[in-house]
This record gives C-alpha cells, sequence and structure tokens, in this order.
C-alpha cells in the first residue's frame, strides 16, 4: 500500500481525518478544538511541478490538508533548517539533498 493509499483511507475512514470534521485532537491543538496547521509545512506543489517549498501556515488557508512523515534520523541530519537558510528555503528545496525516504513520500 502506498502513502497516497494510505491517506484516502484515512480521510474516507476517520472522522477526526475526514474535511467535514472540521476539529481535530492530538499535539498542536486542543483536543476537541479547532484545528490548526504547523507553524511550517512544505509545500509539495502540484503533481506538474517538481519545486518544493517550506511555507508559513500563516500565509496559506487552514484549509489545507497535510500529513507527516516520521522518521528516524540516524547519526546523520542530512538538511536543516537554520535561520540562514530559510528565505532559500521558502523559494526551494532542493530534492535531491533530502533523505532517500523523505524523496520516495513526495512522489
Amino acid at each position: 500500500m502506498t502513502a497516497r493509499e494510505w491517506l484516502s483511507a484515512c480521510l474516507k475512514h476517520h472522522h477526526l481525518c475526514s474535511k467535514e470534521s472540521g476539529m481535530r485532537s492530538g499535539r498542536g491543538a486542543r483536543a476537541g478544538g479547532p484545528f490548526r496547521l504547523p507553524t511550517r509545512l512544505i509545500d509539495t506543489g502540484t503533481p506538474f511541478t517538481s519545486v518544493i517549498r517550506l511555507c508559513d501556515s500563516k500565509d496559506i488557508g487552514q484549509e489545507n490538508k497535510y500529513l507527516t512523515l516520521s522518521h528516524c534520523w540516524g547519526d546523520k541530519v542530512a538538511v536543516t533548517l537554520r535561520q540562514e537558510n530559510l528565505a532559500d528555503m521558502k523559494k526551494e528545496i532542493n530534492v535531491w539533498n533530502l533523505p532517500r525516504t523523505f524523496r520516495e513520500a513526495l512522489v
């Protein structure tokens, strides 16, 4: 099963994941309170673009969907967000600098 199929099943079968619920629980939101996006997200663009970039959630609509990827970095962290690369990452993130797990999740 691919990540796309998992997301589809989640949206179809989990009440708290469905767009219609408008409520979320868990870390980052008050339990049972209104849904809030994380501070920053990676915009994966559209299926027709290969550019990904960092965006501030305050600059996008709250109706956007997102998902998270849990990942063990191991001994070496390939890419980290720092004040000095923040502006560049908001323009574009080079996919080839990301670990293979992240690259594969983006396709």
